[in-house]
């Protein structure tokens, strides 16, 4: 991790490769600790090893938080109307036509997402209104989606299958980090903030076709302001 001795600061090999390939390097505080948080994924079962992406939208730049910190040669794009961008906050869809399109599939070419072993998470830190609507999916398949919704109905999830499981009932809040994973063919597990809250037998069936997209799942967009996102293995 990140520390000081001697009057120098020690970084993470990653965090430093991400901070290079920035046009807008990150400044000094951001990037120690961005560096803290990569040692402390490689600590324990080191899920940092099981990501395919990561991006931390809650950044100072935009350009920051479109460049992938677990692989800094992917960059994901605005697309329709550019999602809202706020500083050290992260991006607001408006639930008509932006989102952002990274560029890739779910399990493109050397990425660890399988139909069996699959995980998807997000951060929401700011929601615009209740309704029920898909925070991440794809621009061509609904095999993997997440819908959150904050009152009066469920928060749905789906990963590697065209049926919904119930992630949540009537959460109250669209707020706080939102997962979904599967481990084998048999069931989908849902996480909310850390904690396992949904175990459901679905047997997989197919892996969604397209682009991943965050705020938008084919045809429904989400207006959630989204701090982070990652996906990889199960």
């Amino acid at each position: 991790s990140a520390f000081t001795t001697g009057g120098t600061v020690s970084l993470d090999a990653d965090a430093v490769a991400y901070n290079a390939a920035l046009t807008t390097p990150l400044t000094s505080g951001r990037l120690a600790l961005v560096s803290t948080l990569i040692a402390a994924l490689k600590t324990g079962t080191n899920p940092w090893a099981r990501l395919d992406r990561l991006h931390l939208f809650a950044m100072e730049t935009s350009e920051a938080a479109l460049r992938g910190i677990r692989n800094p040669t992917k960059v994901a794009t605005f697309q329709g109307t550019s999602p809202t961008f706020t500083t050290d906050r992260g991006f607001t869809g408006n639930g008509t036509d932006s989102y952002v399109d990274f560029g890739e599939g779910w399990a493109a070419a050397g990425n660890l997402y399988a139909l069996d072993s699959a995980a998807v998470g997000f951060v929401v830190n700011a929601q615009t209104d209740t309704t029920s609507r898909n925070v991440v999916g794809a621009d061509a398949g609904l095999n993997t989606q997440l819908q959150v919704r904050a009152t009066a109905g469920n928060t749905t999830f789906r990963v590697n299958t065209n049926a919904n499981g119930t992630l949540a009932t009537n959460p109250g809040t669209k707020l706080g980090h939102w997962a979904a994973s599967r481990r084998d063919s048999a069931n989908m597990y849902g996480y909310k903030d850390g904690s396992l809250i949904a175990s459901v037998a679905q047997v997989s069936s197919s892996i969604a076709s397209g682009n991943v997209t965050l705020l938008r799942a084919t045809t429904t967009y989400d207006n959630s302001r989204v701090s982070a996102f990652w996906w990889g293995a199960g």
